[in-house]
């Protein structure tokens, strides 16, 4: 008894013809197509990646720019800012200065009024006096006074 029988005819060859013949008609009109699909889908899916990155970095640049434009917005208006504060400061202190100056005036313009009211009225007191002591001296002896 034979473990493997001999064959004597061609049969096992006849049977692999008929799967390469399947074989290549496949890979003609199954396997190439589906391949070449592939091929395209993946270039497309690559295609697209690529234009994200590419979008995404024109975006981060663009979105840098914008924030180097605003930060250069926000010192300019920090400084616009200063200026005007600056501006306002020196009128202030020159309305205060000139404010200052008028009530100093209107002060020493009291002052010597008042001044001039004391010496007037100081006057007046002096020669009231001399006249009200002799009439209080002349009431006190009983006659008038002559100097």
């Amino acid at each position: 008894m034979e473990v493997i029988p001999a064959y004597d005819t061609p049969l096992p060859y006849l049977l692999i013809f008929p799967f390469f013949v399947a074989f290549i008609a496949l890979h003609y009109l199954v396997f190439k197509p589906i391949l070449a699909y592939l091929d395209q889908r993946e270039g497309y899916s690559s295609g697209a990646r690529e234009a994200a990155a590419q979008l995404d970095s024109e975006v981060d640049q663009r979105l840098a720019e914008i924030r180097d434009r605003l930060e250069g917005a926000r010192s300019e208006g920090r400084a616009l800012r200063a200026d005007s504060r600056a501006r306002v400061l020196e009128e202030e202190q020159r309305i205060l200065a000139a404010a200052r100056r008028a009530s100093e005036a209107r002060v020493d313009e009291a002052l010597q009024r008042i001044e001039r009211e004391k010496e007037e009225a100081s006057v007046a007191l002096r020669a009231m006096t001399a006249t009200l002591s002799q009439d209080i001296a002349g009431q006190v002896l009983g006659r008038p006074l002559d100097a």
